[in-house]
């Protein structure tokens, strides 16, 4: 088995594994997001799914999209919302999204199997939620 196949799989162990339910999240934000958008998207797998979390987070936050592929560091900004696809789909990725919500300015990172999203927010402790 080629080692990025062997990546992915460990990846998806692990999101099944410690990835939470709406059961387990405290936040009252990232549980109407899951609510909202999350229960939304595993219901209705043929929607677009970064336009519809873009634009749910875009009421709230400024969002911009990084394309994970084409850069070797994520830069982010005060009172912003980052959406990153891919981060689990190589070990660069990964380490990539991994340094970016180690960042003191990332407060709340929402990570899934497929993509990520980090905060750079004062309304929010710090905090990284993965959700099934």
């Amino acid at each position: 088995m080629p080692r990025c196949n062997l990546f992915k799989l460990k990846q998806i162990i692990h999101y099944k594994l410690i990835g939470k339910n709406k059961y387990h999240i405290h936040s009252p934000f990232v549980y109407k997001f899951y609510n909202d958008v999350f229960c939304y998207i595993k219901s209705n797998s043929d929607t677009p799914n970064k336009s519809l979390i873009t634009d749910y987070i875009s009421k709230y936050y400024p969002v911009r999209i990084i394309d994970i592929n084409k850069t070797t560091a994520i830069q982010t900004e005060h009172n912003e919302a980052v959406f990153v696809a891919l981060i689990n789909e190589s070990e660069d990725n990964k380490s990539l999204w991994n340094k970016l919500i180690a960042s003191e300015q990332v407060t709340l990172s929402i990570e899934t199997l497929n993509y990520g999203i980090a905060f750079t927010t004062s309304d929010f402790a710090k905090q990284n939620i993965i959700l099934k």
